[in-house]
């Protein structure tokens, strides 16, 4: 296996460090400071393809395949989603697509998220690791279409919102989910 851990060890990792903080604002600054961890977002990228949908704040996704793992690239106008989706990317990026689409993501809705994120954001959170599973589930589905028709798979195919024309995420775009419930109650942070 090319990666050097799993999900498990980057998932415990990541609750011992949340664990950790003595309060809610340090749980905020703990965000923030995962945002800036992440590797820039081209502005090309910032088109309505990539944006994910959600309540007040706005959040790009690009996945890809490079070498068999998934990579993940992401960015926010909220310094507090931008946080919540550096979560994902440190624990999700670097894997292979059946160790992301078997993780099991409730962990960090228990413990000090789970208690501290206001509704929205939690949904959010929620939101985001579905958007990120989804993708890959299409990106194995391009790969093995395309090796059933005998092509190559192109070396690092894209994901985008809107390379997705059927199945379950249209399903989650037209239907009222979780995260537009509440998104007024939230105030910037």
């Amino acid at each position: 296996m090319k990666h050097m851990d799993c999900f498990e060890k980057r998932r415990d990792a990541l609750v011992q460090e949340l664990d950790a903080l003595p309060g809610e604002g340090s749980l905020y600054s703990f965000l923030i400071r995962q945002g800036e961890q992440l590797p820039p977002f081209a502005e090309e990228w910032r088109t309505e393809a990539c944006l994910l949908r959600g309540c007040q704040y706005r959040v790009w996704l690009r996945l890809g395949l490079e070498d068999g793992l998934v990579r993940i690239e992401a960015d926010s106008d909220s310094l507090i989603s931008r946080g919540l989706m550096a979560l994902w990317v440190r624990v999700f990026s670097g894997l292979t697509p059946g160790e992301v689409l078997a993780a099991n993501t409730d962990f960090l809705h228990h413990g000090i998220l789970g208690g501290w994120l206001v509704p929205s954001r939690a949904n959010a959170l929620g939101n985001m690791a579905s958007r990120i599973k989804l993708g890959v589930l299409r990106l194995k589905q391009e790969e093995r279409i395309g090796n059933r028709e005998g092509a190559s798979p192109p070396p690092s195919p894209e994901f985008s919102l809107e390379s997705v024309k059927q199945g379950p995420l249209q399903k989650m775009e037209t239907s009222a989910h979780p995260c537009h419930g509440g998104c007024e109650q939230e105030k910037k942070v």
